[in-house]
């Protein structure tokens, strides 16, 4: 039977709970920065993004949010989803060894709760791509990866840019992973199937 994986984003509502970073901390860079370290060594506020016609509005009273103000992948100014206690258990029961990865612990704090979420880390670039069907903007430069359908089928979990490994904004899932999350009801996820295997 041929596996199917699956983009993981967080779901779009608006306003959209969010994990803020402090306003010096950038994605870029960040994975040097907390190189050897298993915990973040700053603090995210949760407050809340609202699309309106100019753009997105931030706040930070969640009092009219009518969704889980604690979701279990939780939208972050990153550009990096977090990850809540049980939904990187469900993922941590699916990984086969060969991923490579860790987990950064991160403080979220709202008012005067604080929860712990998990930022995804991966160790070394995962060797899923298909290099015949992969676009390259130069030489080592991905455009638009490819996956190699055996290459994958070794892994459960894999960053959609594999050169760009360490924290990576969108990863992949296998589908186990999505139907055991959807099976305990967590919540903040959406899924999209992914097609460009080969």
């Amino acid at each position: 039977m041929k596996m199917t994986y699956h983009d993981l984003y967080v779901k779009y509502v608006n306003p959209t709970v969010t994990a803020f970073a402090p306003d010096n901390v950038m994605l870029l860079g960040l994975d040097k920065s907390v190189r050897g370290l298993d915990t973040l060594p700053f603090e995210f506020t949760l407050g809340k993004l609202t699309t309106v016609r100019k753009g997105l509005e931030s706040s930070f009273d969640l009092d009219d949010v009518q969704q889980p103000i604690w979701p279990d992948y939780l939208n972050s100014t990153l550009a990096v989803g977090l990850f809540s206690r049980r939904f990187r258990d469900v993922v941590c029961q699916h990984l086969t060894g060969l991923e490579n990865i860790d987990w950064i612990r991160c403080h979220v704090i709202y008012r005067s709760e604080a929860v712990d979420y998990f930022m995804l880390r991966f160790l070394s670039a995962p060797d899923v791509i298909d290099e015949e069907h992969t676009v390259y903007h130069r030489p080592g430069d991905v455009l638009w990866p490819a996956f190699n359908a055996e290459k994958i089928a070794r892994v459960s979990v894999f960053p959609w840019f594999p050169t760009y490994t360490e924290i990576p904004s969108l990863v992949i899932v296998r589908n186990d992973i999505r139907l055991h999350a959807l099976r305990e009801g967590l919540t903040g996820m959406s899924f999209k199937k992914l097609t460009n295997i080969f």
